[in-house]
């Protein structure tokens, strides 16, 4: 068998799913080794730094941004990329300046539960990431969460609008 006879989409979930487990796993470790306060201070600035990033894999990939609708859009694609398929959405709330989202699956919380890792900082590092992710998509909107299911909300409630 050559990685040519496996689907795409398989080689993409068992990419992703390894990765939020590397993560988590790697948390956990550090957590273990130096507190939570050092590695909150360490994966808050990665998780920006990562966020950044979806601006640049917008532009590669050409993704639309010019409204709050294209953004959030171009947003919820790159996230999907990066964290994977399993992440599920619906939007609750849309108008020219502000779009509400329910997020119902998260697959990096599903990787902390599947190693049974603590979600010590983690409502602070999604935040991180989400945020610079949007503002680099687009700088005119920003992100945040009102409700967290890694902090025992049913779902999370993601709020993209205008600064």
């Amino acid at each position: 068998m050559e990685i040519g006879n496996i689907p795409a989409e398989v080689r993409w979930q068992i990419a992703t799913k390894s990765a939020n487990i590397a993560s988590a796993a790697l948390d956990m470790a550090f957590r273990e080794a130096v507190g939570d306060e050092v590695v909150n201070q360490i994966q808050n600035m990665l998780m920006a730094e990562g966020g950044k990033q979806a601006g640049a894999t917008a532009k590669m990939l050409n993704l639309p941004s010019g409204n709050i609708a294209e953004t959030s859009e171009t947003w919820e694609i790159i996230s999907t990329i990066t964290l994977g398929p399993e992440i599920e959405s619906q939007t609750t709330e849309s108008s020219d300046d502000r779009i509400v989202d329910q997020i119902t699956s998260c697959p990096m919380l599903n990787a902390h539960n599947e190693i049974g890792a603590p979600l010590s900082g983690t409502p602070e590092h999604c935040q991180a990431y989400n945020t610079n992710a949007v503002e680099s998509i687009n700088p005119l909107y920003t992100q945040y969460f009102t409700k967290r299911m890694c902090t025992g909300d049913e779902y999370c409630e993601s709020i993209v609008e205008l600064k």
